[in-house]
């Protein structure tokens, strides 16, 4: 039986929807408080982060941490007090995973430090709950940001990517 759309998103779309704002809600969260236990739940690893500095991926639970202390000490020296979220899109695939992309504002009071960026990301079933498999961040106007997702504090990172 299909689904009434006229007007309104079906509810596997709402269901895709609502996945990926408590996702980007709790990895803010943890990002801003520096609770890695809490943005580590977030994700599945291994995980890969692509920017225009190329594709990293994080095999290990220390790798995740690396990459997520790098980004907390970048935004430690922006001042950054708040991460709005918002889903720009989101629905399922035909393998059972969600796709989203997710815009974002970092702010420091009132004041917005970088122009907002989509993060575009696929999140899959582990462990009983939703979690990020892969993101793509588009962002090409924070050199600083890109390069600690990319690179981490350790200062690792895979070839570039080419597609």
């Amino acid at each position: 039986m299909a689904r009434e759309t006229v007007g309104q998103m079906t509810g596997t779309e709402q269901d895709a929807v609502a996945i990926c704002e408590r996702i980007a809600e709790e990895t803010a969260r943890a990002l801003l408080a520096r609770d890695f236990e809490s943005f580590a739940a977030a994700y599945r690893v291994p995980t890969s982060v692509d920017t225009f500095e190329g594709r990293r991926t994080l095999e290990t639970m220390d790798e995740l941490e690396d990459a997520f202390e790098a980004v907390c000490d970048h935004y430690e020296m922006l001042a950054v007090t708040d991460l709005v979220r918002h889903v720009v899109a989101a629905a399922f695939n035909a393998d059972g995973s969600v796709s989203g992309a997710i815009e974002n504002r970092v702010l420091s009071g009132a004041l917005l430090i970088q122009a907002p960026y989509v993060i575009y990301s696929t999140y899959v079933e582990a462990d009983g709950r939703w979690k990020i498999a892969e993101s793509v961040y588009v962002c090409d106007d924070a050199p600083g940001f890109t390069r600690a997702l990319s690179q981490g504090r350790r200062q690792k990172t895979s070839a570039p990517h080419t597609s």
